[in-house]
């Protein structure tokens, strides 16, 4: 029996050669077939982490956005007020001075200019908050992946954008007022003080001022980066902070 073995072997070996081969061959198939179903699960997976801690850093920088800007409403209230302060015209008028109805005038006027004036603002805000912060936070996400994160590069740029908010907080929102004021005295010109307003029609009035605001239907108000952007000429035209 054991002499059978060779002498099989040796009249069948080319079909032995070629069945090992095949089998080697398979196996070796099969391994760069597994790793390679490996490298690429450990890819996606790696793709897929990567997706989850993209998405929740820019909730989170869209959650930080909306809780800035509701810090930011009392500040720009105040301003406005500021701005266009009734106090002294209402120390007025409880006096009952003879020029009374044109302090009613200017009350009225005063009054809108702070209701579409903060309506306005917050909604430039809103604008510049999520803008600068979106690419802000691309901007972080981006060099948190790198070793330059802290370097002061970073942290100027983080500076440049935050900078215009400070900026329209100090300067944007009294620009912004000087047309809403303007505005508001062209369309409330033809409104008599006598005048009984429904809810329909300070509505109208809204719109008109709106309209007077807008030069064409698909533009909200002109200029806007005027508004939030820096008065600065030279920042503006070298793009520092775009």
């Amino acid at each position: 029996m054991w002499k059978f073995v060779p002498s099989c072997f040796r009249r069948h070996r080319r079909k032995f050669f070629i069945i090992g081969g095949l089998i080697g061959g398979i196996a070796v198939l099969n391994s760069y077939l597994r790793r390679k179903l490996l490298e690429w699960e450990s890819q996606r997976t790696a793709e897929f982490c990567d997706q989850i801690k993209r998405s929740s850093h820019f909730e989170g920088t869209i959650n930080t956005c909306d809780s800035a800007l509701i810090s930011f409403a009392p500040k720009i209230r105040e301003i406005v007020c500021s701005n266009a302060d009734i106090s002294p015209l209402v120390e007025q008028l409880k006096s009952n001075p003879p020029n009374k109805m044109q302090l009613w005038e200017q009350l009225k006027i005063l009054v809108f200019v702070q209701a579409i004036g903060e309506m306005y603002a917050q909604c430039l805000l809103a604008i510049l908050l999520r803008v600068q912060m979106s690419i802000l936070g691309g901007y972080v996400f981006t060099m948190s992946r790198t070793s330059d994160f802290n370097s002061p590069s970073a942290a100027e740029q983080q500076q440049k954008y935050m900078s215009l908010v400070a900026d329209f907080l100090s300067n944007g929102i009294n620009r912004l007022l000087v047309p809403v004021k303007k505005a508001v005295e062209s369309t409330l010109s033809s409104v008599p003080l006598n005048r009984s307003l429904k809810l329909q029609d300070i509505s109208d009035i809204i719109t008109a001022i709106r309209d007077s605001l807008s030069p064409s239907d698909s533009v909200c108000l002109p200029d806007v980066s005027s508004y939030i952007m820096p008065t600065n000429s030279d920042s503006i035209s070298s793009n520092e902070f775009l």
